[in-house]
């Protein structure tokens, strides 16, 4: 009988060891998609500040745009404008969701280097061999 309450007492055990592994995870991945939403926002916001009308490098770009899109795909000028728009708007779009990555990347590092001090600092010490087996190893 105490075999059987063993053997359901481990099966007990591994079953909540599962439980919180898959649990934890699931939070992390939820907390770090989050972060990446939020990030990529916040560097959307940030790369849109310095494109204005009155940005000689914004300007040039769109009117490179803008006349590619009208030579190679023979748009005329105000569709070629939408889709120069469109282009820029991805781009910063790419752009800050590979900052927003990077943000998390960093992020994770952080984490990852803070849990091995801990594993470290938790690790039991090891006591000072002492009696007469060390003696004897010692003659």
């Amino acid at each position: 009988m105490p075999i059987v309450a063993l053997a359901l007492l481990m099966t007990s055990a591994s079953a909540l060891y599962n439980l919180t592994r898959t649990l934890g995870g699931s939070l992390a991945i939820a907390a770090l998609g989050s972060l990446v939403v939020q990030r990529q926002i916040f560097h959307s916001e940030r790369f849109g500040e310095s494109i204005t009308s009155f940005s000689m490098e914004a300007t040039k770009r769109l009117e490179a745009l803008q006349s590619a899109f009208q030579s190679r795909a023979g748009s005329d000028p105000t569709l070629a404008h939408q889709q120069a728009l469109q282009a820029l708007q991805l781009t910063i779009l790419q752009q800050s969701t590979i900052a927003a990555f990077d943000d998390c990347f960093r992020v994770l590092a952080y984490v990852s280097a803070v849990a091995i001090v801990v594993v470290f600092a938790a690790r039991p010490r090891r006591m000072a061999a002492s009696g007469p087996a060390l003696t004897a190893a010692a003659d």
